[in-house]
Formats: C-alpha cells, structure tokens, sequence
C-alpha cells in the first residue's frame, strides 16, 4: 500500500513538472520573439526564472535528483539573465531551448523508470547541457560604472526594502533613462485583492511595475494602501490617465542631471565584454552539437518526447 501511494505521489509530481516545463516552454518562445524584435520582457524573464526555481525544488523533495540539478543549472542562467549579468543572444535562447528538451527528457526518463524500463540518453544530455551552462555563466559580469542611484529623489529606506531583483530594476530603468513614478493607492478591505490586480494590470499598459509595497500611510480601519514604483518610457499622463478611475496620486521621482561616460572606457570595455561573450558563445556551441549528437542517439519514441514542448 505504502508503495502504491508513493508511485501515485511520483506521477502527480511528473504531471505536475510537465505542467512547469511547459509554461517555461511558452515563455521563453514568447522571450525569442520579443528578443528577435530587440524587446525584452522582465516579467517574462521572472516567470521563466521562477518556473526553474520551482521545478528544483519539487524535484529535490521527490529525490529526482539529476531533473532537480539541471533545473538549478537553468535557474542559475535565468537568473544571470534578468539580473543583466548576460544578455539574451540567440546561442543563449539556443541553450535555454536544449535545456526544455532535457527537462522533457528527464521528466520521460523519470516515468520510465518507474514503470521498469531503462533510461536512455538523459545524463548523458543533462550532463552536455550542464557544460554549456557553466561556459556561459563563465562569461557573467557585474561590471557597472558608477551608481546610477546615486542622488535619486527616493526615500533611503525604500531601496532598504527592495529585494535584489527589484532593485535591478530600478537601476535598468534609471540607466534607460526612463520616468520613474510612485502611484500611491488606497483601497477598500473588503476589494482591494482584485482592484490593486487592476490597477497593476492599467499601469502595465504604459510600463513596469518595479515594486509594490505596503504605503507608510496604513490609513483608517477600513482601507489598506499601497505604493507602486513604476518606471516608464512614455509621458507620466499616460500613466495618470490610465489610473483616473482608481483612488491613486502620482509623484514622479527626480534625478540628477547625468553625467557623460568616458568614450574610452565605454569602448574597452564593450570590447572585453564582447570578447567574454564570443569566448562564452563558442563554447556553448561546441556544447549544443555535442547534445545533438546526443539526441540523435535517442531511441525514436524519447526523441519525440523530449522535443515535444518546444515544438508547440
């Protein structure tokens, strides 16, 4: 008995991560069309992240050991990637892409297994993967210049709260030269779950939601208020226009006058952090035909199971 309901525990955990592989999948299909077209999108990038981050996971505490280390390795990229350590190129999508189609592997192997059939091809490819993973993350860097935060109008104790991610965030729109915008919102108690939801969604419209925190302001016992940060690359009225019919006030948050870069510095270091890259890109390509070869060792039925997220 003990044993019955353990195998049903593993194949609710195999539907489930197939459900986490696929929403990854539709993700960074979407990222690939938005990056082709020179847009990147943030959430999306999250989304991916945070769907790596719980396949992990589930797959530690099921004890499926090598699916939960390739989702840490994918994790890690997605991680570099939205944290702006690496940028998005079509060798890394190629690489986040090869990681699906091992997870899917994996996932199948996994199922396999339980049912007494032996695997075929799944370390071999996670181990391939993991490779091209490391050679990418070997060309990471946290090179910045200066502290674009620096004499920004915005209370110190905000950037105190702000997770790491959110503070990213505020600094690639700082150094995009975007408009940053505190929406201040006060809501009924009773409605305030799916009216802050609408608001997020108006205000998404025309740009990104940095952060939402609870405001300083608790107002009376009937209401609960909160501060959007948001950043924008259009005129601050959109955003008061989209948000008229809600109970907000905006407050757009100055800066400093920039200064120049130096042209030299710019140029040395565009070109050692181009030359990481292609150093990084060359490797995760010897890496990928390594996992096509791989893959074209599958036994047929595998194949198609582990390319099948991908393709749709």
């Amino acid at each position: 008995m003990a044993k019955g309901r353990q195998s049903k525990a593993l194949q609710e955990f195999l539907s489930e991560a197939q459900e986490i592989v696929e929403a990854l999948s539709r993700s960074l299909l979407t990222l690939d069309d938005g990056s082709q077209r020179g847009v990147v999108d943030p959430d999306l990038l999250n989304e991916a992240f945070r769907a790596a981050h719980s396949l992990k996971g589930l797959a530690g505490m099921f004890g499926v050991s090598r699916l939960a280390e390739v989702s840490h390795r994918l994790e890690d990229l997605l991680d570099g990637l939205r944290m702006g350590r690496l940028e998005i190129s079509p060798t890394l999508m190629d690489l986040l892409f090869e990681g699906v189609e091992v997870l899917n592997l994996l996932i199948a192997e996994a199922g396999h297994e339980e049912a007494g059939v032996a695997a075929h091809g799944g370390a071999e490819r996670a181990r391939a993967l993991m490779e091209a993973v490391d050679a990418a993350l070997a060309a990471s860097t946290t090179r910045e210049d200066g502290d674009p935060l620096a004499g920004l109008d915005l209370d110190p104790k905000i950037l105190e709260v702000l997770t790491e991610y959110e503070e990213h965030r505020l600094r690639e729109n700082v150094k995009r030269g975007a408009h940053l915008v505190f929406v201040a919102a006060s809501f009924d108690l009773m409605t305030f779950d799916r009216e802050l939801a609408e608001l997020t969604a108006a205000v998404k419209e025309h740009g990104e939601v940095i952060s939402t925190l609870p405001s300083p302001d608790p107002g009376d016992g009937s209401s609960i208020a909160f501060d959007l940060l948001v950043g924008t690359d259009g005129p601050v009225a959109a955003i008061e226009e989209a948000t008229r019919r809600f109970d907000v006030t905006l407050r757009e948050v100055t800066r400093p006058a920039e200064t120049a870069t130096s042209p030299a510095s710019e140029r040395v270091a565009t070109v050692q952090l181009g030359a990481g890259r292609a150093r990084a890109d060359e490797a995760v390509r010897a890496a990928l035909e390594e996992a096509d070869r791989l893959a074209e060792a599958m036994p047929p039925s595998l194949k198609s199971v582990a390319q099948t997220v991908r393709v749709d």
